[in-house]
């Protein structure tokens, strides 16, 4: 569990990167959406300045998302230390020669492990949207097709997947599955956030 809990920021960023693209994937309304008699389309029509603002934000966004995949591409090149080595002195503070962000207690270079862990903070955020997508779209498309008991039976389903806990139970089956690694990580995330 040890590298489990090592990995967890990661998961949660992961985790809430996901939510978010599906939730912009599926333009879900709010609750008190539901219940306006304005159309959805008419009330979130922006005047251009505030569009220009959203849309400069969006940027930002993507900037990020930009930086944090060439980060993780690109990370032999921007370190030349392994996120794994212990070699170096424990508590070293940031800005070091060497190491930009500091040591660990173990003596691993902080930097390292950003760097590299990027690639793991981007394998599951991309894995668990794709398979929730496909597990939710599939539930969906059987539901709608079949109708009926089987659709109402769907719809509970779906309803005990939303309150469904997804961090507790990652916690619990990281520390059941082990040795399990990053795709036990993804399918949990996956089965408990694919209601969403």
């Amino acid at each position: 569990p040890v590298p489990f809990l090592r990995a967890l920021p990661l998961v949660l960023v992961a985790r809430s990167f996901s939510d978010a693209v599906k939730r912009l994937l599926v333009g879900r309304p709010f609750r008190s959406d539901r219940r306006s008699p304005v159309p959805l389309r008419k009330r979130l029509a922006m005047p251009a300045r505030a569009q220009r603002a959203a849309t400069g934000l969006a940027m930002v966004g993507l900037g990020i998302i930009v930086l944090l995949i060439m980060m993780a591409i690109f990370a032999p090149l921007l370190t030349p230390h392994s996120p794994q080595s212990q070699d170096f002195t424990p508590w070293l503070k940031v800005g070091s020669p060497g190491h930009p962000l500091g040591t660990t207690a173990l003596g691993q270079d902080v930097w390292a492990q950003l760097l590299y862990g990027a690639r793991l903070t981007l394998l599951i955020g991309f894995s668990v949207a794709i398979v929730s997508t496909f597990i939710g779209t599939a539930v969906g498309i059987a539901s709608a097709y079949f109708g009926g008991r089987f659709g109402g039976f769907l719809n509970v389903l779906t309803n005990v997947f939303q309150v469904l806990p997804g961090l507790p139970l990652l916690i619990i089956a990281a520390a059941f599955l082990r040795g399990g690694g990053v795709w036990t990580i993804i399918l949990v995330i996956a089965l408990t956030g694919w209601a969403w």
